[in-house]
Formats: C-alpha cells, sequence, structure tokens
C-alpha cells in the first residue's frame, strides 16, 4: 500500500516516516519551499498518476485555508487540481502548475477579501469563473449550488465541519469521503449555513454528515443544522419546472394549443409509478417555510381532487409523449427518470399540477394523494404522506367581453392587471374577461344614498369571487359596472387575542376574545362579522356541529368574544357579512385550547434521546433495531398514559435516511413493535421529573413506512432522528410535544 505525506519534516518528523515505513508501506513525501511549491508538486503527482490533464483548476487563497478545502471534495471526486495564490500577488510555482495544466477552465473560490481582482486579472480568469460569496460559509454554499448543477453532486447530502481557522484538520480529512459520497462541505456557526439548509431541506432527503469532535463542530451547531434541514416536509422531493406562476389565453379548440403549457419532473425512479392530477389552486398551499399541505374538506387523509379528479375544465393533454384528456392520471412510468406532461384549457380555469409517487403500502389508498395525520391542533389542511413535486399554477384568461352581461357571477379578480372574470349564467354560460379603467361608472346598489365613483381600485376592492355584476361594457370607451349582489371578502389574520373569565361571571369557564383584519375597503358595503366556534376531535379534526358564533355590531368592529366555553380544543372561522345580505367564504381555522386557570400552555419538549442494544445471540446486529432492544425518551414534563397507550405511533429516519415507525402495543405482530413503561428521571442540576421518562421496548423490528407490507419490516439502523410523534403524545393540558425545540431528537447514546 501506497502513502502520501504532504509537507516537510517541519510539520511531518522524519520519525513519523520512519515508523509508517517499518510497518511495510511505501512512503512518497511531497515536499516543497513553501505550501505554493507543494501545491504544484501535488498536481504533478496527480497527472502522473492519472495519466491525464485535469479538465479543470481550482484556484483558492493560500493564506485563508476555508475556500480551497470547500471545493476539496469535488476536486476529490473529479481529479481537478488545486493551485494556491497570495491575495495580491502570484507565486511563480502557481503559474508554473497553472501552465503545466493548460486548461482555461479557470475557477477562482473567494471573494475579493482573499484574492484581489489584480490576480483574477493577472491569471486571465473571467468574472463568470469566480465563486465567491459574503464570507466563507456563503462561498461554501454557493460551491455547493455549482457542484450539484455542474459536476453531478448529490443534492441530497450535506456535511458539516468546523467554520473557524483551528479546525481546517477536519475538513481536509472530509475531502476524500465527501467526494467518493459526492457530498458537498457546509461550515458549521454560519448563519449563512443554516439558511441554506433550511432553504434546501426539501432535497436533503440523504445522507448528513459531521466532521470533526465537539470542539470543532459542537453539539449546538448539529442540532441547529438538523432542526434546519428538517424545516420543509421531507416528502417535497420531486423537482417540477417550470414553477411559476403564469397566467395565459384560453385555448378555443383541442388543437390551437394557446393556452397550453409544458412542465418536466425529473429526478425519478424509472421502475416505479407516480400518479398527477390537476388540482384547484385554492387546495394547495405553500407555508412560509416552503411546507406545501393540501385540502381535506372530508377528513379521510386524502387530498381533494387526487382520488377521482378534480372539477376543472383544464385537462392534461399529453403526458411522455401519449395523449392524456384527463383532469388525474395513475401508474405513469418515467422515462429516462423523468415525465413531461402537458396541460391546457378551453375554458376559464385556475389550477396547479401535483405528482406524487404511487405507493403500494396496504395501509394508504392506491392511486390518491395521502395525506398525514395532524401531529399538533395546528395542521390543516394537512402534509402529504407520499413524495410529491408541485408545478407552478396556471390561470386561464378568457378572451375580452364583446356583449355586456346582466347579473353575472363573477370568478375571479385579478390583483395586478385590474381585470374581472365573469359568467353571464344563461344557459350555456359564456365566460369573458372585463377590464377596469379608470373613469369608467362604478355603482355600488343597495346603499343610502347610492355610491358610485370612477376609481378601478376601488371597485377591485369591492368586488370578490362570486359577486353580482351588471355591465354595459366597451373595451375602448367608458363603461359601467354596478355591483349587484355582493359577496364580501373574507378578514384575514384571525387569531385568539386572549383567554380568561372576561366576562367576571364564570368560575367553571372561560370566554375568548378573537382579533383578525378588516379585508379591503369596500365604500360601506361590509356590514359586521361572525365567528363562529367548533370543537375539534382527537385529530384536530372541526366537528360539523358549532359550540356557537359571536357578531359584531358594526362594520369597524375588528374583535368579538366568545364565552363561557368548557374546558377543551376548539376552531374558529370567521366569515364577512355584506349589507346586500352576502356572506363572504370562511376563512382558514385559528386553533386553541380552554382549560381553566389556562396555565399550561408549555409543550413538552424531549430532552434526551438514546438507545440500548439488548438482543443477542447469532442473529444480534449491533446496528439494528431489533426486538428487546430499548429506545429511551426523556422529555421535559410528565408524560401521562394516554400518550403511552396501545397504537401510539413513533416515526423516525434512520442511518440511511429510510423511515421507519414503532406502534406501541401489547405483543408482537403486524402493527404492534413495542410496549411502553413511564418512569422519573432527573436532568443534570434539575429537580426529579415524575413520569417524565418513557422506555420503549421493542416487541419486533420497527415498521417501514411505505413498505407495502403494513408489517414490521428489518433494517432499521441507528443512530436515528425522530421525526414524528403521534397526537396522543401530550402532556396532561393537551400540549403536543414540540419536535422544533427539543434539544435531543437523535436516538444514539446519552447525553451528559
Amino acid at each position: 500500500m501506497n502513502i502520501w505525506l504532504v509537507g516537510g519534516e517541519k510539520v511531518i518528523p522524519a520519525s513519523v516516516e520512519t515508523a509508517i515505513k517499518g510497518d511495510g508501506y511505501t512512503v512518497t513525501r511531497i515536499n516543497g519551499s513553501d505550501r505554493y511549491e507543494t501545491a504544484k508538486l501535488i498536481s504533478e503527482a496527480g497527472i502522473k498518476l492519472s495519466g491525464k490533464k485535469p479538465s479543470k483548476v481550482f484556484v483558492a487563497s493560500g493564506t485563508s485555508f476555508a475556500d480551497a478545502l470547500a471545493v476539496s471534495p469535488i476536486a476529490f471526486a473529479k481529479g481537478y487540481s488545486i493551485a494556491l495564490t497570495e491575495k495580491d500577488s502570484t507565486s511563480q510555482y502557481t503559474k508554473d502548475q497553472l501552465g503545466a495544466i493548460g486548461t482555461d477552465n479557470k475557477i477562482l473560490v473567494g471573494g475579493e477579501a482573499v484574492v484581489s481582482k489584480k490576480v483574477q486579472a493577472d491569471l486571465s480568469i473571467k468574472d463568470d469563473m469566480r465563486v465567491a460569496g459574503a464570507d466563507r460559509a456563503v462561498t461554501a454554499n454557493l460551491v455547493s449550488d455549482w457542484a450539484k448543477k455542474s459536476e453531478g453532486f448529490n443534492p441530497a447530502n450535506a456535511a458539516l465541519v468546523g467554520g473557524t481557522n483551528g479546525n481546517g484538520a477536519d475538513s481536509l480529512v472530509a475531502a476524500p469521503l465527501g467526494g467518493k459520497s459526492f457530498t458537498t462541505l457546509h461550515f458549521a456557526g454560519w448563519d449563512a449555513t443554516y439558511v441554506y439548509l433550511k432553504d434546501h431541506a426539501a432535497e436533503l432527503t440523504g445522507k448528513g454528515f459531521v466532521f470533526g469532535g465537539k470542539a470543532a463542530v459542537s453539539e449546538g451547531q448539529v442540532a441547529d443544522a438538523q432542526k434546519a434541514a428538517q424545516t420543509v416536509n421531507a416528502n417535497q422531493v420531486i423537482k417540477v419546472d417550470a414553477t411559476d406562476a403564469a397566467v395565459l389565453p384560453v385555448s378555443t379548440s383541442a388543437t390551437d394549443n394557446k393556452g397550453s403549457r409544458e412542465y418536466t419532473a425529473s429526478g425519478l425512479d424509472s421502475n416505479k409509478k407516480y400518479n398527477i392530477a390537476l388540482l384547484p389552486t385554492a387546495n394547495v398551499k405553500k407555508a412560509a417555510d416552503g411546507t406545501i399541505t393540501f385540502a381535506d374538506s372530508t377528513g379521510d387523509l386524502v387530498a381533494d381532487g387526487t382520488q377521482s379528479g378534480a372539477v376543472t375544465t383544464a385537462k392534461l393533454e399529453v403526458i411522455n409523449g401519449v395523449s392524456a384528456n384527463a383532469t388525474r392520471s395513475v401508474g405513469i412510468v418515467p422515462i429516462d427518470g423523468k415525465v413531461n406532461f402537458t396541460v391546457d384549457s378551453q375554458g376559464y380555469d385556475d389550477v396547479v399540477p401535483v405528482i406524487w409517487l404511487d405507493n403500494s403500502d396496504a395501509a394508504l389508498n392506491s392511486g390518491s394523494l395521502d395525506l398525514l395525520a395532524p401531529t399538533s391542533t395546528n395542521t390543516d389542511p394537512k402534509a402529504a404522506v407520499e413524495s410529491i413535486g408541485v408545478g407552478g399554477a396556471i390561470s386561464w384568461k378568457p378572451a375580452e367581453a364583446t356583449a355586456d352581461v346582466t347579473g353575472g357571477t363573477v370568478l375571479a379578480v385579478d390583483a395586478e392587471s385590474k381585470y374581472l372574470v365573469i359568467s353571464d349564467n344563461g344557459g350555456t354560460p359564456v365566460i369573458r374577461t372585463f377590464n377596469l379603467k379608470d373613469g369608467d361608472l362604478y355603482k355600488y346598489t343597495d346603499s343610502t344614498p347610492t355610491v358610485q365613483d370612477t376609481s378601478a381600485s376601488n371597485f377591485k376592492a369591492a368586488v370578490s369571487v362570486g359577486d353580482t355584476v351588471t355591465t354595459a361594457y366597451s373595451s375602448n370607451f367608458k363603461s359601467t359596472f354596478t355591483l349587484v349582489t355582493d359577496k364580501p371578502a373574507t378578514a384575514t389574520n384571525l387569531a385568539v387575542a386572549e383567554i380568561g373569565n372576561l366576562d367576571n361571571n364564570s368560575t367553571s369557564n372561560f370566554d375568548v376574545k378573537f382579533s383578525w383584519k378588516a379585508p379591503a375597503p369596500a365604500l360601506g358595503l361590509i356590514k359586521d362579522y361572525s365567528v363562529t366556534v367548533y370543537e375539534t376531535d382527537s385529530k384536530g379534526k372541526i366537528t360539523t356541529t358549532p359550540v356557537g358564533t359571536a357578531h359584531t355590531s358594526a362594520a369597524g368592529e375588528l374583535t368579538v368574544r366568545a364565552d363561557n366555553l368548557a374546558n377543551g380544543k376548539y376552531a374558529a372561522r370567521i366569515v364577512t357579512n355584506s349589507q346586500q345580505g352576502g356572506v363572504s367564504t370562511a376563512s382558514d381555522p385559528v386553533y386553541f385550547t380552554v382549560q381553566k386557570g389556562n396555565a399550561d400552555a408549555t409543550a413538552p419538549t424531549v430532552r434526551n434521546a438514546f438507545f440500548t442494544k439488548v438482543a443477542t445471540g447469532a442473529g444480534a446486529v449491533a446496528g439494528d433495531f431489533q426486538a428487546t432492544d430499548k429506545i429511551t425518551l426523556q422529555f421535559s414534563e410528565s408524560i401521562p398514559a394516554s400518550a403511552v397507550a396501545t397504537g401510539q405511533v413513533i416515526r423516525f429516519k434512520d442511518a440511511d435516511g429510510e423511515l421507519y415507525q414503532v406502534a406501541i402495543g401489547a405483543g408482537a405482530g403486524a402493527g404492534v413493535q413495542a410496549t411502553a413503561a413511564r418512569a422519573s428521571w432527573t436532568p443534570t442540576g434539575g429537580s426529579a421529573i415524575a413520569d417524565g421518562q418513557v422506555v420503549l421496548t421493542l416487541t419486533d423490528v420497527p415498521q417501514k413506512v411505505g413498505s407495502g407490507s403494513g408489517t414490521p419490516t428489518a433494517g432499521a439502523q441507528h443512530p436515528a432522528t425522530i421525526t414524528a410523534f403521534s397526537t396522543a403524545w401530550a402532556d396532561a393540558a393537551g400540549n403536543k410535544v414540540d419536535l422544533a425545540g427539543s434539544a435531543d431528537l437523535v436516538i444514539d447514546v446519552p447525553l451528559p
């Protein structure tokens, strides 16, 4: 075996070389008069070993290690050289190295603080061949993006290394493993790293590596990275282009394709099948953190419109070159890892294309998009179980009106271009676009005295979907629009402002005060608001019968109180009422808990999670979860017996990145993998927490989620990261376990 020593005897003493040779290894030392000559000699040795010159070369600072280390996995994987330079001048050794390689593909890594523009010009490196960020972490992130796009690096993996000048050694030895696994490096302790991991959480579904001890990468830094990388639903892994929203003209026939749009879903497994559905845009929501959720109006944990197809004029026209003409298609086999499809519409519509893995798990609904049961009382709509991808929304704009409508129904109000889409409600409804112009006459009926003005913005603010409008329309001259029946816009930002004995009358029940933001002014057409309160079941689903409704007395009131609510879990929605009798669409629900005294609003967290190997004998595998092994969870407060009752579930992602679950039950068998026992524990420096420790004793191997069998599946490996608890995992007040706030979700070894 050959061993290469890089550096002179000042950094690697001769005694080390002698000892290695004494063990029978062939030793080759590469050392120059300085680091620049050493880099040149390394490049020459690489060329000699491979028999070819590298097609690309990185140029990085020889005095600030971080940028060179960021590209080291790429250099290892691709056989590219790394040349070093000073900030304001270039060593002759570096020039000789670049001259010997002879490629114009020189990539300068690092900003002007470490390598000046003068050096860039001296080395004939173009601006678009420089990868540089505001600091070393941003530069490493940009290197990662470049490597994934241009060099085939795996977007599912990420490695964390020490981010300070004293931690270069760990980054250096990480390069071969990073290169072999096509994993890019990111620096711990820098804000830009955690922002990057959060922004790319949807694709980080593979392996995460940490190089270095706790002095180089602290536990807190690892926890921050895990939290950032798990921000987005891990199932959002299918890439769909295009991703931006588009407004297209309506196609007038099946062949003119004026309104068609092409999409490509990539990175798919050609050995599996996928489904596509066109869903109304209102059914698909994207949270601020990027999480995509779906409407489930029936509460059956199936996304609306994916079981039998949504009612829509838009169609999947062609899929992988084959005519489809449907709103939903199942069992699609990718070609070369891709599915190409075209969407078109011959009428007004507003849809989002969604593609998902056709999961054959017996516990799921074949062909439809299954949704996760709520894990907190703030999950409606719901996230997907299967792997998904979502394309950009499409709105089809009908042709401009050439005739008037009397009592037409507003189907859409454009926020930017000031136009309405109106159906004339005739025997065969005609849907047309009406443009709003300043100077047109806008009338608001059923108000005294009659209100009218010439402001297109005011009318747009007053009109909402479902309103009835009559027009005297002209595209070039003055038009008249009359709002006949008003369906007002929905109030926004409904929130619980206060819970307590607000009326000073109840000794056993409590009152809840709600607040909200009024919709855009509608020239006095809003009458008042109504807030309806519902009970929720154990899964967070709203019951159909309301507990009660509270009304404001005027349009200007933006708070209302619901009095005398018993202890329990609730949801509330708000509607806006028009002076003309119209009622807005109900708002998204706000969830809350009423508890006498309302003293405990703190969610329990996991302080410590660890694994104990108990299984022995010939079948025992040290790294696997097996029957008789134990998982110990130590919580920040007591966990009642209901949390560890039969049927409750914990899900975790194992060391291979696969998703498993453990169900609590009385014995071994399908769906039952553990028994549970509670006990007290005492955190370091704290008081004993009764029933705060839960020990799960495995009665079988965990069940792989989506395995297709619905039964326990061997192969779960530790360490594993907890991803979800079922809804009963809560404290006595009903506060669900807070994963985001937990100090330790990795089932490995006990924390000190």
